[in-house]
């Protein structure tokens, strides 16, 4: 059950971000302890019978009004001691790099098929492997906000659907391959088309080294039905 802490400012994020984002660490790690023993969370869990498990999470929107500031802040707080003074199951942070991400792969999605319901996927974990667990559907799991990738799926037809994996890494042969492995098993090869996208990917550039990709692939079915794109909108694509 995830709680969320929105901070919009006026100026670009700090060239030293570790102490104020610590704060606001702080801020929602106290909020998570409040509202694990509040009686909305109890009603909330005692409402819901198909509930196995929770965890305690947080979110930390921190977004800026400038318009040019496509600054990663993630890098720099990688040296960050998290307090330890909270017991929760962890907080996410999402700024504008990861924002612009989320938002692009989904506009990419809703341009190749427009006018269809876009899911997303649910990896099989040892909390929802079971048969009636759904494995797609229109809320995003919290952990995706942690991910490089976002694994979509549509269904085109009847009998036709697609999967989309979009990835906030640029164009690489080691990073396709590993999504190729991906896309086979995250829904045991059951789609009938699959889109890998990357924000850097150039068809003229590349097209080569995927051909070559695919060879190794020992599955023809899946290669003929595998295409590379890039999820950025731009005249080139």
């Amino acid at each position: 059950m995830p709680s969320i802490s929105v901070k919009y400012t006026r100026d670009k994020y700090p060239n030293a971000p570790v102490e104020k984002f610590k704060s606001y660490y702080c801020d929602l790690g106290m909020a998570i302890e409040s509202f694990k023993k509040s009686e909305m969370r109890a009603k909330t869990l005692n409402s819901r019978s198909d509930f196995e498990t929770t965890f305690d999470r947080g979110v930390i929107f921190w977004l800026n009004n400038v318009d040019d500031d496509a600054e990663d802040v993630l890098p720099k707080l990688s040296k960050l001691e998290a307090p330890k003074d909270f017991n929760h199951d962890g907080i996410f942070l999402v700024d504008h790099k990861k924002i612009e991400f989320l938002s692009k792969a989904i506009e990419f999605a809703k341009r190749k098929y427009p006018g269809k319901d876009i899911q997303f996927t649910y990896f099989s974990t040892r909390l929802n492997n079971d048969n009636g667990s759904p494995k797609n559907g229109s809320i995003m799991p919290v952990q995706y906000l942690a991910s490089s990738v976002l694994p979509m799926r549509v269904q085109i037809d009847s009998e036709k659907s697609s999967l989309i994996l979009c990835s906030r890494e640029n164009f690489e042969d080691d990073e396709l391959i590993k999504l190729i492995g991906l896309a086979k098993n995250i829904t045991a090869n059951m789609q009938s088309s699959t889109v890998i996208a990357f924000p850097d990917y150039n068809r003229l550039q590349y097209e080569q080294l995927v051909d070559s990709t695919k060879l190794t692939v020992e599955e023809s079915s899946f290669t003929n039905t595998l295409v590379v794109e890039n999820f950025i909108s731009n005249f080139r694509n």
